[in-house]
């Protein structure tokens, strides 16, 4: 860029955008307002200036850099939490077809005989109720045979008292 009236760096910054720093050339500055001084040229942007700059840029990015891995490695633990619950999701998965047999038909199977054993087991605890009920009947007839007894035998107990 020796053809132009200023030389040109780039300097790229955070965010993808950059920043032109230009300096004037040392044979196009006579009689302009630029001056060399002890330390170089005076009046534009500083080598000093153009080094803090870069030193800041850095500074930015190394800390974007930082921020940006630590979001990254919260992501990554995102990521193996829920391919982790994924993994126990599918066991469970598998345990459940391996118990119903393959699926929904297995499943039916299993509860029509779960049924059966329940029908049965209605069917056997109402033919003891029934027994139950036969037999309280048996003893409640015999209980009115014995009260009835027990009344004739105090009606005559009563009647032997009044007859003494």
């Amino acid at each position: 860029m020796r053809g132009s009236s200023h030389s040109q760096k780039s300097l790229s910054v955070s965010n993808s955008s950059s920043v032109r720093v230009q300096s004037p050339s040392p044979s196009r500055c006579k009689g302009s307002s630029y001056s060399r001084g002890r330390n170089g040229y005076q009046g534009g942007v500083s080598a000093v200036e153009v080094g803090t700059e870069i030193h800041q840029q850095h500074a930015n990015e190394k800390e974007e850099m930082h921020e940006v891995n630590v979001r990254f490695a919260g992501y990554i633990g995102k990521v193996q939490a829920l391919e982790l619950r994924n993994a126990q999701l599918q066991a469970e998965l598998a345990a459940l077809q391996g118990r119903f047999k393959g699926g929904p038909g297995g499943l039916g199977e299993e509860y029509e005989i779960k049924f059966k054993e329940m029908r049965d087991l209605i069917e056997a605890l109402t033919a003891q109720k029934g027994a139950a009920d036969i037999e309280r009947g048996y003893i409640e007839e015999e209980i009115d045979v014995w009260r009835l007894k027990l009344e004739e035998e105090m009606a005559l107990k009563g009647k032997l008292r009044w007859m003494s």
